[in-house]
């Protein structure tokens, strides 16, 4: 994939992995029928659906969100990557040589890894926070909520104007 060694040697120096023989097995099902707390959940989204599970694992922490990932081992970004650094990680469909050889999943969906140490944060954000934002919907009560926000907070910050 490289034009040169060393930039394979490179991407073998970088990329996380998991020590031999200190997992036993990988189970892939669907979330509600797993009746084990899993290490690592796994999301194929698409855009709208990608935007509420990444917001929601930000609400709360404020963590930004960062991609790790290459054209090559995009498995091992989105498992072990984010096993072992507990980081959520997402990289997009199509990009990674090796599912798209096996045609997994349509391009252009997020495939977004999400580690226990984020999980259950993850979930009380999607109970806590609106999953249509105010400034998004296009419905008159919005537009007219979103409007007496942004006159109170001008209100509190005089000289100052939101375009």
């Amino acid at each position: 994939m490289f034009r040169t060694q060393a930039a394979n040697a490179r991407l073998y120096q970088t990329i996380t992995t998991l020590t031999p023989g200190a997992h036993n097995f990988v189970v892939f099902c669907p979330l509600h029928a797993c009746d084990f707390e899993p290490d690592l959940v796994f999301f194929v989204a698409d855009m709208a659906q990608a935007d509420v599970l990444m917001r929601a694992t930000s609400y709360i922490s404020g963590d930004l969100w960062e991609s790790k990932g290459s054209c090559v081992l995009s498995c091992a970004w989105l498992f072990g990557y984010s096993y072992v650094s507990g980081k959520v990680n997402y990289l997009v469909s199509g990009l990674g040589h090796g599912m798209r050889r096996r045609k997994l999943y349509p391009s252009g969906r997020l495939l977004i890894s999400v580690p226990y140490q984020k999980l259950s944060e993850v979930i009380e954000a999607m109970g806590q926070m609106d999953w249509e934002l105010l400034a998004l919907r296009e419905d008159d009560e919005a537009k007219a909520e979103l409007q007496r926000r942004i006159d109170a907070w001008q209100e509190m910050r005089p000289g100052f104007e939101l375009k």
